[in-house]
């Protein structure tokens, strides 16, 4: 008779794994555009840490760092194409 009565009860550890996901998408999500992002960016960092990106050794590549100046000055990431035509072409004046 319990067991017929309290049948959600099975579906508990579910409904905690699904608002355990809300609530770190919320957390991420609002601290996407603001200033002190550093814990979305620290998650971030974790991940691909956990699971990086291939690439291949053999394929010469440049590196454009974009510090905290560089977003505070432009803004949160994706950057505007205008501002990475810039940036590619300050880059191949420079011999990239």
């Amino acid at each position: 008779m319990f067991a017929q009565r309290f049948r959600w009860l099975a579906a508990l550890p579910l409904f905690a794994v699904i608002l355990a996901l809300a609530v770190i998408a919320v957390g991420a999500l609002s601290g996407a555009q603001s200033v002190n992002a550093t814990a979305r960016e620290g998650l971030f960092d974790y991940y691909q840490r956990l699971k990086p990106a291939k690439a291949e050794a053999a394929s010469p590549f440049h590196v454009v760092a974009i510090d905290r100046e560089s977003i505070d000055a432009v803004g949160p990431w994706p950057w505007p194409r205008s501002v990475l035509a810039e940036l590619v072409a300050a880059a191949d004046a420079a011999g990239a």
